[in-house]
């Protein structure tokens, strides 16, 4: 509830496994948003997947997914987004103004997905490109990023 999920740079994520997203909600998440975030998915899984950049998957309700940019490998199992419609599937979901370079989706259960600006080829406009400037780790936070890198290193 209340989650913000914002300004984020994800990508090279569903490389081990085969049923999830750069950005995935279960369940009921009143006043969630999720925006400005660059999901890229670049890569097949060992299962032929690559699936999804944003999933709100069964149950998920009342959330905003609003200015995102979404580039994924142009391939038949990589889809956008999916709105799932199974079981009780995804419900009053505002899907709005995010870029794209692929059509397809996946089941978006009657979902109101409007707005949706398709760049083929990735060939962003400003709006989209300043989306992805301001994606990921702050200037001023850099050092954390490396601290990671080096303990990763450390760990194998």
């Amino acid at each position: 509830m209340n989650n913000k999920i914002n300004y984020n740079f994800i990508h090279d994520y569903m490389l081990t496994y085969c049923d999830g997203a750069g950005i995935y909600t279960l369940s009921n998440q009143p006043n969630t948003v999720y925006s400005f975030n660059y999901i890229e998915n670049m890569k097949v899984n060992n299962h032929g997947y690559g699936w999804m950049t944003l999933y709100a998957d069964e149950g998920s309700r009342n959330l905003s997914i609003k200015n995102n940019v979404c580039k994924v490998k142009q391939h038949d199992r990589i889809a956008w987004i999916c709105m799932q419609n199974n079981g009780e599937g995804s419900k009053d979901c505002i899907v709005d103004n995010n870029y794209i370079n692929t059509k397809t989706e996946f089941g978006n259960n009657r979902q109101s997905i409007t707005n949706t600006i398709y760049c083929e080829n990735a060939m962003w406009p400003a709006e989209a490109l300043n989306i992805i400037k301001n994606a990921g780790i702050e200037a001023e936070h850099i050092d954390i990023k490396k601290k990671f890198e080096i303990c990763k290193f450390n760990l194998k």
